[in-house]
């Protein structure tokens, strides 16, 4: 779905009326959650079980970095959520490179079925780049104030809950207006706007400007 298409003014208009409807106020967050992950699925539902697993990776290391005391095992923690989230980059980025030099060095074959037509043909995932390095930054950006504060301290954004601190992170790494194309976000700066919105606090005539010099760029 682009951003300049029909469909996206259709589903920009309905996910709007229904984000600032009164008796939907507490459902802010899971409303954009839903709609980022329609948005992210629209051409390819399929390709939303990857996001939706970076999500988990990093949501799950983070969490664990910022509960943790043990100075050791928050950079074990840390490390092995980066080292995931670098092999779903490399494998849906580079396997099909690296299949393809490997099978003419040693001459495999690339039927269909084998395992060399299997990642030859493996999909690349619309803006992967963009989310996992969101997701490392997170992970980063955790186990940097953990460090810096004190032991007790809980890292900026970071609930002691883990059902909370995943529905946050779903919606700091699905945030469709930036999932496609970035920019890449920082938690730190991200987590804390998270609270409830009211439609008469927009700042109208700064909004309609951005849109229309947006949309001026995008065409």
């Amino acid at each position: 779905m682009l951003f300049n298409s029909i469909e996206f003014l259709v589903f920009f208009a309905i996910v709007f009326a229904l984000y600032y409807l009164t008796p939907l106020q507490k459902f802010q967050v899971p409303i954009l959650i839903i709609a980022s992950l329609i948005f992210y699925s629209w051409s390819a539902p399929a390709l939303v079980l990857i996001l939706l697993l970076s999500i988990v990776i990093n949501a799950t290391a983070s969490f664990q970095v910022a509960r943790i005391s043990n100075r050791k095992q928050r950079f074990l923690w840390a490390a092995g959520g980066v080292v995931l989230n670098v092999l779903i980059l490399s494998l849906f980025k580079y396997a099909a490179l690296l299949t393809n030099f490997v099978a003419d060095v040693f001459n495999i074959a690339r039927n269909e079925g084998s395992i060399a037509y299997l990642f030859l043909t493996l999909p690349l995932p619309i803006g992967i780049s963009f989310y996992t390095f969101e997701g490392i930054s997170l992970i980063v950006d955790v186990l940097t104030q953990k460090d810096k504060a004190e032991v007790e301290s809980s890292p900026v954004g970071v609930s002691p809950k883990f059902a909370e601190h995943l529905l946050n992170t779903t919606f700091f790494i699905s945030f469709f207006p930036n999932l496609l194309s970035g920019p890449i976000l920082k938690s730190k700066t991200f987590y804390p706007q998270i609270a409830p919105k009211y439609f008469k606090d927009i700042p109208v005539n700064f909004v309609f400007r951005s849109l229309v010099v947006g949309y001026f760029l995008k065409w």
